[in-house]
């Protein structure tokens, strides 16, 4: 037999019931899919009249039997498995890994988005900006340029994208292409790190849960803010930690950076005021909008769970589903437990 091992508490709340949506730290949210596919796994392995400990001792057990092992409690070894990504009995290329994420993004988010927010909550967010088509307006950490296409076509305002993965900043700029938007809603690859931005160029900038990810923001939000032109905006939405500085956050952040594709250096709410009264803007608003992202963001999960329900998922898609599962899981307990917040800020240009 498998040696069946200690589940820890995080596994217990991913448990499933056929027919029914798992429970992700005790909320509802759907993303079954997953898991239905794995238990397709396992009725096929009982059918064919062998255990798992057989599979396992015979090393036929797929990645999907042994996914499916690894929820249930048993060592399988999964973990190191499943970072071997396989399509057709060979290893995927780098490349090839982040063309199947972006799959799996477009089905989560939605057509040309690749985070939490489509084009109505996009235009609730910017909303104090109030856009015209006399505005430009810099797009910064833009993703897939699903924003930056809103405000071009809703407003008709000139937006120059930038986006740090060149795999979204390409992928982006096909879709703005493709929607007729390649020169008012360009996305274009940038290093945010070295980046130069030019001074007093646009009347609006904007970010979206971006900032959180770059230890060295300060001399990212220095430019940011200095690219505005005389009475210009800037409105961006980022993770913060709760609390005041003097409280110690360390195991929040280690909590949270355990899931995130590298480490992060969270901040406070007033650390980003300060920086944005440093830079020269008048803050105007500092709302914490975690509520709606997170109902943003079960509802997402569940429409995903719906729409992959009857769809046969390859292993390689699998392995990209768990990470994102393991990814959202933790965020969504951090932003229910209060240790995370997720807050809206809006200032005007000195």
């Amino acid at each position: 037999m498998a040696r069946k091992r200690q589940v820890p508490p995080l596994l217990l709340k991913f448990r499933t019931i056929p027919g029914q949506y798992f429970t992700l730290y005790g909320y509802s949210v759907g993303v079954i899919v997953i898991f239905r596919c794995l238990r397709r796994g396992a009725a096929r392995v009982a059918k064919e009249g062998k255990t798992l400990s057989e599979k396992r001792s015979s090393a036929k057990i797929s990645f999907t039997e042994k996914a499916l092992a690894w929820w249930n409690g048993y060592d399988i070894r999964v973990k190191k498995e499943y970072k071997r990504v396989k399509r057709q009995g060979r290893v995927l290329t780098a490349r090839e890994k982040r063309a199947a994420r972006l799959e799996v993004l477009n089905d989560l988010w939605g057509e040309g988005y690749s985070s939490p927010g489509e084009r109505q909550y996009i235009m609730e967010l910017l909303k104090p900006f109030g856009l015209n088509a006399s505005m430009s307006v810099a797009d910064v950490g833009s993703g897939l340029g699903g924003a930056a296409r809103v405000m071009a076509e809703e407003f008709g305002v000139w937006v120059n994208a930038m986006e740090a993965d060149a795999t979204l900043a390409e992928r982006g700029m096909d879709l703005s292409r493709r929607a007729g938007l390649g020169r008012k809603a360009p996305i274009k690859s940038f290093d945010p790190v070295s980046h130069q931005f030019k001074k007093g160029s646009f009347d609006c900038v904007f970010s979206k849960e971006m900032l959180y990810s770059y230890k060295g923001r300060n001399l990212l939000m220095a430019g940011f803010f200095n690219s505005l032109k005389p009475q210009g905006q800037a409105l961006f939405t980022d993770f913060v930690l709760s609390g005041n500085k003097d409280e110690d956050a360390s195991q929040v952040v280690e909590s949270w950076n355990n899931n995130e594709p590298h480490d992060c250096d969270l901040w406070r709410v007033g650390e980003y005021v300060e920086s944005m009264t440093k830079n020269g803007m008048d803050v105007r608003i500092t709302e914490d909008i975690s509520e709606k992202y997170i109902d943003l963001v079960q509802g997402r999960w569940a429409e995903f769970a719906e729409h992959m329900e009857n769809k046969q998922i390859p292993e390689h898609m699998g392995e990209i589903i768990l990470k994102e599962v393991e990814m959202w899981a933790e965020r969504v307990r951090l932003l229910k437990g209060g240790e995370i917040r997720l807050y809206r800020f809006f200032g005007l240009r000195f």
